[in-house]
């Protein structure tokens, strides 16, 4: 609320449009759909579809036997993972946080990837103002999301997903 802020505050509502408009034009059946992107209280929103089911990680934590992943399953989550950060990818975006509480499992078995929050356009990843946005998941980030200024690319969301999957076969965090 501070007006010394103001400019910050203004340069990332207008970061926030900026990739939420991104992330609205990726259509794939295994992405969360953005539907609107609007400011209001000067701020920023997106309203997505709301998603019936349960995150990978409550999935992995059940204690129910019956709620355990086939490694059929493990497959097909990642068969569809791997299409649908191939799409983000190939729109200069990187996820940045994926792991198994953004991947939920809808009400159909299909999973659909989440929270794009930390998602960055690779070009403007470079800047300064973002290299202090920085998000993190013991276990799961790679080395590079650690090192302040590190490069940062698509085998950095690939390793995230690996480390998923790890977790989804093993039942452990990495």
């Amino acid at each position: 609320n501070s007006p010394r802020y103001e400019g910050q505050h203004r340069k990332s509502v207008q970061m926030f449009m900026r990739e939420a408009r991104s992330i609205a034009k990726l259509r794939h059946p295994n992405i969360v759909s953005v539907h609107q992107v609007f400011e209001e209280n000067e701020t920023a929103y997106m309203v997505l579809d709301l998603i019936h089911g349960r995150d990978l990680m409550d999935i992995i934590d059940d204690d129910d036997d019956s709620a355990l992943l086939s490694p059929d399953q493990v497959r097909e989550i990642v068969v569809k993972m791997l299409d649908a950060i191939d799409l983000v990818h190939r729109n200069d975006l990187l996820h940045r946080d994926i792991s198994p509480d953004n991947i939920l499992i809808d009400e159909f078995g299909e999973p659909i990837l989440i929270d794009f929050g930390a998602a960055r356009e690779q070009a403007a990843n470079r800047s300064a103002a973002l290299l202090t946005l920085r998000v993190i998941k013991d276990g799961y980030s790679p080395h590079e999301f650690y090192a302040r200024g590190a490069d940062q690319d698509t085998t950095s969301d690939l390793y995230v997903l690996a480390a998923t999957l790890y977790h989804a076969i093993s039942g452990e965090r990495p």
